[in-house]
């Protein structure tokens, strides 16, 4: 059977403030990962863009411009994947109140569990190293 292509622009909506950069990119990759092997093609990994990969012009934009700069990419998609944890993270929240007022629709109920349970391991690993280096 051939797997379903499905052309809708997703975005990945997570915590990235207060992680380490080995600790987010993971989470995010898993999330990218596990949504292509559902069929997805065209998708908005925060991590990828331009802020994210090169810290130096994070450092530039700074906080509010980056966080501009992913909602302008958040505008160009019709659904959003909310990894586990985005009710923490005030970024997530503003993506998620940006994407209600502007139409892009959740992922089906099913996918999202899919996929929070595919990225659950990468969370608890990294937990797990912020907790044994707390210990040290």
């Amino acid at each position: 059977m051939e797997k379903k292509i499905i052309k809708d622009r997703i975005y990945i909506s997570g915590p990235i403030t207060g992680l380490s950069r080995e600790e987010y990119t993971g989470r995010f990759m898993k999330a990218e990962q596990v949504l292509r092997e559902h069929g997805y093609v065209n998708i908005v990994n925060p991590v990828r863009l331009l802020p994210a990969r090169w810290p130096w012009v994070y450092k530039i934009l700074g906080y509010r411009l980056t966080l501009f700069y992913d909602l302008w990419h958040l505008t160009r998609c019709r659904r959003i994947y909310k990894m586990p944890g985005w009710k923490e993270s005030r970024g997530a929240q503003i993506e998620s109140c940006f994407a209600f007022h502007f139409f892009v629709s959740n992922i089906n109920k099913k996918l999202k569990e899919l996929i929070d349970a595919a990225i659950m391991p990468v969370v608890v690993e990294d937990e797990a190293t912020v907790l044994s280096k707390a210990s040290e």
